[in-house]
């Protein structure tokens, strides 16, 4: 039996520096290619690249000195995407996407795989050549370097680099009829005759491969390598929890959407030819839906070597359910199992139990939607886009902390939103990426992250390093400010055809809750003017922190004259509501309900606000839910945000659970988007209101080393137990009521202070 992933275990290091020796090595089909950009600006070929679709297999033989080896470390990278294998053993996948002028290497520690005599490094290297938002693809520009670092035991060293005595082959055994959602992925049909499956061992003969091509040194001129700020992401096996028969093969239930790869041995006839198809849900017929709703035809064909093969794709899908069809007369369907791909995820993440079990299921699809959903920077969706959008780290950001305690990634996502300000000021939807696409509400949102990092860490350094950032966007969007004192109507940057809006209002269309779009788009769109006087007013409070008064007082300034002009020109006497633009008769609800979150004072008060969302509850997208129902917490409208988190209808959690979600949906159901995705980590925010609005617990001061406890339960519930990581311990918390008491009870790690407020409860501190 083939397993190179039987030896896998978690091997990432992070922020390792090395000094590179070696060369940046390419192919024959690369060496001569110009690069499609240059200092930091992009250069469009013709958006896709003419060369797509590409596999290349590096690999490096060499001997180790007769001494134990006391520390291994191999640093690497490739473009676009490599994976790593010493000694037949799997080591990792990387690297997290980057910009080259600051492109990220990993380093992995190998000790355990190295052995003496004969080694041999490989690298699978994959440049996919499609410009779209989840590979910074299309550019000809395809390489790698990797630099083995050994220290023995007897106190010599020796660096084993990427130079011209590593040999390649290119591997045309990947073949693609289709291509996914937005020009992502391509499909995989592989011919294993063509595949030289023991490339990875030691004693594997390479003397038909060509000798690799060096571009430089250490690499060529359009890279600057940095240490990645993240682990590389990690994989575990997943076994299916039902295996069935069917009519040509086998059925495979994994009981819950994973991201990651099927894989399995099977031995065959040569030519045989056996057909993958994996879906997110069934039909009606109870076969496979492989024609997913995201716009991916998830079929695969392998043909067969006609030894024993090992059957993997390259890269990765998001499903549940898989076919296997085909001559199967020699295959353990037991031993099948799914390589699950995603960021690292601690084993003691949060928990949460509480008396309503609905409750309950919406935390665990929520968790779970995050963990498989979170790659190497906050995902969309790990289907149809398969890239980092920006407006939905606010809420992916927030609670995969919660969940994790690990700030790297937000790190890594401050980090990526600085570099691309060097492509676009303005901040592009998705990142990184070479798309210059922007909706004016996402570039809205950047002092809000940068304020949510400080509040986690305490870090003004950061912030300091930021602040220019959110400068720039403004700098852009007020020059579209009118004689009214609004943001008027805002031209699209983009060069390239795209019928995506510079206004998003809401996502998907349908749950806009009617907003006037066509006035919004072509406008003074009151949700745009609203979400820049949040950001002008965190702006402020990020000046104070840095002690920067007179920009923050001229910031002050500037919100409380946006929010004068957004009353006088969008607020409706007769209702009290907030209209959608200033020439609009109608009022949904997004405009009024983020003025409760950002704090705008309206005439009449937040009656009218809240008697409109009284009635028509989460007529919005799951992600806009996040300003609605924190918006109500923030004005202490208790009652009515906990009516609308465990709210029944269909616009609801519950309904998710209702429907058989396994990880939070990009809609309330399946059948309210054309083409749902059943992973979207911007869909997680209960995580949040019940951590800190439900059980109160909130920081208090930044780097959590303060929380105040400010609990708002309902009186439906009659226990919660909670189980929050810290980078120094945990906080566990307890709520239950006993014999007509209230009971919260808390224990901390002795360097937390609790300063806990709750009216009419009785506290204890363990």
């Amino acid at each position: 039996m083939i397993d190179i992933y039987s030896d896998y275990k978690y091997r990432s290091l992070t922020a390792e520096e090395t000094k590179w020796s070696g060369y940046w090595l390419t192919s024959e089909r690369f060496y001569h290619l110009t690069p499609c950009h240059k200092y930091g600006y992009l250069r469009i070929p013709e958006f896709n690249s003419e060369i797509q679709n590409v596999h290349t297999l590096f690999r490096k033989t060499f001997t180790l000195k007769d001494s134990p080896v006391k520390q291994a470390k191999l640093f690497i990278t490739g473009d676009d995407i490599y994976k790593l294998y010493v000694n037949s053993a799997f080591v990792g996948e990387g690297p997290a996407q980057s910009y080259p002028f600051s492109y990220n290497y990993n380093c992995y520690d190998v000790t355990d795989l190295l052995k003496s005599g004969d080694n041999v490094i490989g690298v699978h290297l994959y440049y996919q050549g499609l410009f779209n938002i989840y590979l910074m693809s299309a550019d000809n520009l395809c390489g790698m370097i990797a630099q083995l670092e050994i220290m023995y035991a007897d106190g010599t060293s020796e660096k084993i680099v990427s130079d011209r005595s590593w040999k390649y082959t290119e591997c045309d055994a990947y073949s693609a009829p289709y291509i996914y959602g937005y020009q992502t992925q391509f499909s995989e049909d592989i011919d294993l005759c063509k595949y030289p499956s023991e490339w990875i061992n030691s004693d594997f003969s390479d003397d038909g491969w060509e000798k690799a091509l060096v571009t430089g040194k250490p690499y060529p001129i359009d890279y600057n390598l940095v240490p990645q700020i993240t682990p590389s992401v990690t994989h575990e096996k997943c076994y299916p929890t039902e295996i069935k028969k069917i009519d040509g093969g086998y059925f495979l239930d994994f009981g819950k959407e994973l991201t990651g790869y099927t894989v399995f041995n099977i031995k065959g006839n040569k030519g045989d030819k056996i057909e993958l198809r994996f879906g997110e849900e069934l039909n009606a017929d109870g076969s496979v839906r492989y024609e997913i709703r995201a716009n991916c035809t998830y079929k695969d064909v392998i043909t067969l070597s006609g030894g024993e093969d090992l059957v993997e794709n390259f890269d990765y899908k998001g499903y549940r359910y898989v076919e296997i069809l085909g001559n199967l007369y020699d295959i353990d369907p037991r031993e099948i199992y799914t390589l699950c791909r995603h960021y690292p995820f601690p084993d003691g993440a949060a928990e949460f139990e509480c008396s309503d079990d609905v409750m309950n299921r919406v935390w665990d699809i929520c968790a779970h939607g995050l963990k498989i959903g979170t790659q190497d920077t906050y995902y969309d969706g790990p289907t149809r886009e398969k890239g980092g959008f920006v407006g939905d780290a606010l809420i992916s950001g927030l609670n995969h902390y919660i969940l994790s305690s690990d700030l790297r990634i937000y790190r890594k996502f401050l980090s990526d939103c600085e570099n691309s300000s060097r492509y676009s000021h303005i901040m592009m939807a998705h990142i990184p990426t070479y798309d210059t696409n922007f909706c004016a509400e996402y570039s809205s949102l950047v002092p809000l992250f940068i304020k949510q990092y400080y509040d986690f860490t305490g870090d003004k350094e950061t912030v300091r390093r930021m602040l220019p950032v959110a400068e720039g966007v403004w700098d852009y969007f007020s020059e579209f400010i009118g004689e009214s004192g609004l943001i008027g109507k805002i031209p699209h940057m983009k060069k390239v055809p795209d019928t995506m809006e510079t206004v998003l209002i809401d996502w998907p269309r349908n749950l806009r809750d009617g907003y006037d779009t066509e006035k919004a788009f072509n406008g003074e769109c009151t949700l745009v003017n609203i979400f820049f006087y949040g950001f002008l007013k965190t702006c402020a409070e990020l000046y104070k922190v840095v002690g920067d008064t007179n920009r923050a007082l001229e910031t002050e300034k500037r919100y409380e004259a946006l929010g004068k002009a957004i009353i006088e020109n969008a607020y409706d006497d007769e209702s009290g509501l907030l209209k959608d633009t200033p020439d609009s008769e109608h009022c949904a609800l997004h405009s009024s309900a983020l003025a409760l979150y950002f704090g705008l004072e309206l005439p009449k008060g937040i009656s009218p606000v809240v008697e409109l969302l009284k009635r028509k509850r989460l007529n919005c997208g799951v992600g806009f839910a996040y300003f609605v129902i924190e918006g109500l917490y923030i004005r202490g409208e208790y009652s009515l945000a906990y009516d609308l988190l465990t709210g029944k209808d269909e616009h609801s959690w519950y309904n998710m659970v209702k429907e058989g979600a396994t990880t939070c949906w990009e809609v309330w159901g399946a059948d309210q988007k054309f083409n749902t995705g059943f992973c979207h980590p911007w869909s997680s925010s209960p995580i949040y209101f019940y951590v800190s609005d439900i059980m109160g617990i909130k920081i208090n001061k930044p780097g959590m080393r303060s929380f105040k406890i400010e609990p708002h339960i309902d009186d439906k519930l009659d226990f919660i137990n909670l189980t929050l990581p810290l980078e120094n311990g945990c906080i566990k918390a307890s709520f239950e009521r006993k014999n007509g008491e209230m009971l919260y009870k808390i224990s901390a790690p002795d360097d937390v202070e609790i300063i806990f407020a709750g009216d009419g409860i009785s506290f204890e501190r363990i």
